[in-house]
């Protein structure tokens, strides 16, 4: 059990540095260390509650104590823990979505109406510069 949490923590802050060291490399290899790194914040909290939980266990055991077993307890707070982290992750996720949107409609609908607006100027420039022209060549006038 310590070794779970003593490792975890090692690779907690691998993946930090690496991700820290690859901010000029491609997207897919920086999304893969991310996601490794965000599995590993899921679970150690399960790990950090397992450490203690079951290491009491065995000090209630030699001391004989009317609560010997701690798996009801850790059942509980172990599920407890979980959920948290699961609303955690929802209340991320939705945050990161909605600052998605957020910023591609506003940055699409600009580009969009910009791009327009160019359309429309070329358009309107060359509709003017080919009615001078025609005017220019068949001496037509203007209404």
């Amino acid at each position: 059990d310590i070794l779970d949490v003593v490792v975890a923590i090692a690779l907690i802050r691998y993946n930090r540095i690496k991700i820290r060291e690859l901010s000029s490399s491609s997207l897919d290899v920086k999304f893969r260390y991310r996601q490794t790194l965000r599995s590993i914040e899921q679970t150690f909290p399960v790990a950090i509650i397992h450490l203690p939980s079951f290491s009491i266990q065995y000090v209630l055991f030699e001391l004989d104590t009317p609560i010997n077993y701690t798996t009801p307890f850790y059942c509980v707070l172990c599920c407890t823990v979980l959920l948290l982290i699961m609303i955690r992750e929802e209340r991320e996720k939705r945050r990161e979505l909605d600052n998605i949107k957020s910023t591609s409609s506003e940055g699409r609908g600009e580009e969009y109406f910009q791009s327009l607006q160019l359309q429309w100027e070329t358009q309107i420039s060359q509709n003017n510069k080919i009615s001078q022209n025609a005017i220019r060549e068949h001496r037509i006038v203007p209404a």
